[in-house]
């Protein structure tokens, strides 16, 4: 059947994902769309010609190529086309710089000016590059090229699962293999931070390479927002992205829920899933037909069973059952479970079938534990007895009731948060221990029957129900603050129903019906209370957010700079009234309403000095609690006066490193600071002393690699070294001003920038060393970056959208690194212009600077006890690692480790920051 092109258009329009429910929909659909007769008898004649295998799309006449053999689209030259999709085309093409095919999907034209098209491309784009996982296709670069924008990602050789199942069923082993690796990569995608569901798996997006499958085509994927709380209107967030005309998908593997228009979730994946496994095995779709008999059958029918080869496993044969459950409440709820489940069936046809399982032994069948010595247990008994002494010395007792003190965690490594239980005979907290993932722990109050609760979630709060509200799949952003997916799980059992995504903190009210929470939207912080309605934003971030035992307030710590911990205690009532019921502290953590509920305690300290807990009344009045030494964090305050207290001593090691080849060097200094900058021969470095008698302003040092010391500049908060390294630029916050300080000989200079009410802690010099780059916000604005001169010619000039901030500035000056507010980075022109979103970063690389060639980018990434240092092309996508440094020891690592790079990548500097916490139940503070 030959269909012009525009004509081919049209029915693509109509077709890809518009699938009507029933032969009456259909009708009133093709009266509707399909207003010109002739398009109206091909499109009806596509559908009576079908398949079963997208609509019969993908047999119709292809449109005119964009691009021949030979053209060139920047270092790329287009060797053929190899497919065509539902918004573009793929070519294969030779990557001239590395001498390498990628595979480049262009949009085309016509819909690139489509705004829903352009905005599934960018959705592709960045889903991919979220996604690092063998078994999902890479996305190496994007760009525009003629007005055409396009995706460079690795090209695959191989087939398709498609064409391979043309030839007939996959060997037994074979399927199961595969299907193992497809499952691994959803799996990867489902537990991203973003969530992501692909929304579009078949046969036709599964390659088969040499090295095993790569999923593909990630057009229709989105991030999960399954189960939101429904807007004033009564509408699921959801709900309102979903076009309610249309479906998407491919239609022989779309699930019931997907063919009814409901919002996507990782369990039509995982129906997809069993459809793509069950054709493997049978050699046929799990369903067939076209239009309406292809929709009864999904909805009410079932696979043919018997069609399965006779020496499937059984327990595949009840994987398949429970992955094409109609009701998604009954289907796998995780693909992970599905991979567990095939690697089981091959580990059982290698075994064989007179395989016996291993005798049970008394040694660990799940891995090796490491037996102290006596030397590092008496080291412990020290530590722990340094410790205990100083916590009966840590608050001034009353001389009638002193109070008492009992450890309830014995375990090396982090506390996160801790809470009573509404009987409050039971503990719950959450924590890193010895490096590992975080958990969920309980515990009766005496510390010695601990038990986890939940793994990879940290605890937010516990209602009046024995229901918790904890932080599922928490990605670290800054001090003790994370965003993941909020969820409530009953106490002793039962699995989480997840509420709420891009959560930090939350907090029950006193009824157990609603949450309080504070969550990023766009480039503002919020509170909400219930859920939906806010109540206060800020440009910095809110933590700790407590309701009050009434239920009519929310008190919270307000912190005017994101990533800093200095902040005012504020209350804000239901109709959004706030007011600040303290003055600025130097660093506060960690806030719990009285005993009585006539007061907010919390700790904090003013000028670097010891942590105290401090209570505050409604009217303002403050008064001292108890003091203690070293950082002590206020958990949580019961109705029966007792208190649960994390100790916290945060201290941070700084190595220098030379060329490779080189030995490290120890350049710490005092207990905790942060890098700032490194000269460009690598020779000094700039670093911020936080902790303890650091003052209110911080303390900025100048260090030289050599090891031979550092020279206190002067107070402020350093932000970025010059390139000549005459000057540190650097934030004082008593009065919220840019001050330069000098290195060597001279005075320290003010600048004065009009127009900016507050500044963020980014910044970075031009290489001319006469102007600075700085995060700022105008009254009424978000934060953004502006450039300035030192000299103070001319007032400050915007660089970025409101949202983005950015920092290192590129070798020759004309472009800057930024991120917007969901994090997606990209270089921004500072002439004006496109952004250009840096596509190649996986979610845990961190940009450390710039290469000396002024097109590569420094990258660090920390997982697994190693601390990974990349190059980055940002044009090409090729990435090469340049250092691995193994860190033997990783408790108490509570954020990744800063690391400062010179341009040329032979000198280096990084930094370990620890947070080695005990938490304690403390009885008769008043």
């Amino acid at each position: 059947m030959a269909i012009d092109a525009e004509r081919l258009r049209r029915i693509r329009e109509l077709f890809e994902g518009a699938l009507p429910l029933d032969p009456e929909s259909r009708r009133a659909f093709l009266d509707a769309e399909c207003a010109d007769a002739g398009l109206r008898a091909e499109v009806e004649a596509v559908l009576e010609a079908d398949d079963g295998q997208n609509l019969g799309i993908e047999d119709l006449t292809p449109p005119m190529s964009q691009f021949r053999a030979g053209d060139t689209v920047g270092p790329y030259s287009i060797v053929e086309r190899v497919g065509v999709g539902g918004i573009g085309e793929v070519y294969r093409a030779r990557d001239s710089r590395l001498d390498k095919d990628v595979a480049i999907k262009v949009l085309t034209r016509e819909f690139s000016a489509d705004a829903e098209r352009f905005a599934r491309f960018r959705a592709e784009a960045r889903t991919l590059a979220a996604l690092n996982h063998p078994h999902i296709v890479a996305i190496h670069y994007a760009g525009e090229f003629e007005g055409s924008w396009f995706l460079v990602m690795e090209f695959v050789e191989g087939e398709t699962l498609a064409g391979r199942l043309k030839r007939g069923p996959a060997p037994l082993r074979d399927a199961l293999r595969m299907a193992a690796e497809i499952a691994e990569a959803l799996e990867a995608a489902h537990e991203h931070e973003k969530r992501i569901v692909h929304r579009d798996l078949k046969p036709a997006n599964v390659m088969i390479a040499e090295n095993g499958v790569k999923v593909l085509d990630f057009g229709l994927s989105q991030p999960l927002r399954e189960d939101r709380p429904a807007d004033g209107n009564g509408t699921r967030a959801s709900d309102r992205s979903t076009n309610s005309r249309r479906v998407e998908g491919t239609p022989p593997y779309m699930s019931p829920e997907q063919l009814r228009g409901q919002a996507p979730h990782r369990s039509s994946d995982v129906w997809a899933f069993g459809c793509v496994l069950y054709e493997m095995l049978a050699g046929r779709p799990a369903f067939n037909g076209s239009g309406a008999d292809l929709l009864a059958e999904i909805m009410k029918g079932s696979p043919d069973w018997s069609l399965l080869p006779a020496e499937t496993p059984e327990a595949i044969r009840r994987l398949l059952v429970r992955c094409l459950a109609k009701d998604r409440k009954s289907r796998l709820r995780d693909i992970g479970d599905a991979r567990l489940e095939i690697e089981e069936a091959l580990a059982e046809l290698d075994r064989g079938p007179v395989a016996e399982l291993p005798e049970r032994t008394g040694a660990s069948t799940t891995g090796s534990r490491r037996v102290p010595s006596r030397g590092a247990g008496l080291l412990a008994l020290a530590a722990s007895l340094v410790v205990v002494a100083a916590v009966i010395a840590m608050f001034r007792p009353a001389p009638s009731a002193p109070p008492s003190y009992r450890q309830i965690s014995f375990r090396r490594g982090t506390i996160w948060r801790a809470r009573f239980s509404p009987d409050n005979r039971t503990v719950l907290y959450s924590a890193t221990w010895n490096g590992g993932p975080i958990e969920t722990y309980s515990t009766r109050g005496d510390g010695a029957s601990t038990r986890s609760e939940f793994s990879g979630a940290d605890l937010l709060a516990v209602s009046s129900s024995d229901e918790l509200a904890i932080l599922r799949n928490p990605t670290y952003m800054w001090w003790f603050i994370s965003s993941g997916t909020l969820a409530s799980a009953p106490l002793g059992g039962g699995a989480p129903r997840e509420l709420l995504d891009d959560v930090q903190e939350a907090d029950w009210a006193p009824d157990g019906k609603s949450l309080a929470v504070t969550r990023f939207v766009g480039a503002g912080n919020r509170l909400e209370y219930p859920m939906g309605k806010m109540l206060y934003e800020t440009s910095g971030y809110i933590s700790s957010p407590r309701v009050s035992p009434g239920g009519d307030q929310v008190a919270f710590l307000d912190h005017r700079i994101q990533s800093d911990n200095r902040g005012w205690v504020a209350v804000v009532d239901r109709n959004g009234k706030k007011v600040d019921l303290s003055g600025e502290w130097g660093a506060v953590e960690g806030l719990a309403w009285s005993p009585k509920g006539d007061e907010i305690w919390f700790s904090a300290n003013r000028a670097g000095e010891s942590s105290a807990i401090y209570a505050v009344d409604l009217g303002g009045a403050e008064r001292l609690v108890a003091r203690a030494p070293g950082n002590w964090v206020l958990e949580d305050v019961a109705r029966d006066g007792r208190a649960l207290v994390a100790a916290s001593p945060i201290t941070a090691t700084m190595r220098g490193l030379g060329p490779p080849e080189s030995a490290e060097r120890d350049l710490s200094w005092l207990d905790f600071a942060g890098l700032v900058d490194l000269s460009p021969d690598g020779s000094t470095y700039v670093f911020t002393h936080w902790g303890e008698g650091s003052g209110a302003n911080y303390t900025t040092y100048l260090g030289r690699t050599d090891g031979s010391g550092a020279i206190r500049l002067g107070e402020g908060a350093g932000l970025a070294l010059s390139s000549d390294g005459r000057w540190v630029l650097t934030l004082r916050l008593s009065d919220r001003k840019l001050v330069l300080l000098p290195t060597g000989p001279g005075e320290a200079r003010t600048l004065e920038v009009p127009g900016i009410e507050e500044f963020g802690f980014r910044g970075a010099w031009f290489p001319d060393g006469e102007r600075i780059l700085f995060a700022g916000r105008a009254p009424g604005h978000a934060m953004r970056s502006y450039v300035a001169a030192i000299s103070g010619a001319a007032p400050p000039r915007p660089v970025t959208p409101e949202g983005v901030t950015a920092s290192g500035i590129s070798p020759d000056g004309q472009m800057i690194v930024g991120f917007d507010p969901d994090g997606v980075a990209a270089l921004y022109p500072l002439k004006g212009g496109t952004p250009q979103p840096i596509f190649s970063l996986d979610p845990y690389d961190r940009i450390v600077g710039w290469g000396e060639d002024g097109h590569t980018l420094h990258l660090a990434r920390y997982g697994e006890g190693e601390l990974q240092v990349a190059r980055l092309d940002t044009f090409s996508g090729y990435r090469e690692t340049i250092r691995r440094i193994h860190l033997a020891d990783t408790a108490g690592i509570t954020w990744p480790p800063e690391v400062l790079i010179s341009p040329d990548g032979r000198n280096m500097v990084y930094q370990v920051t620890r947070t080695l916490s005990t938490l304690y139940m403390v009885e008769g503070l008043r």
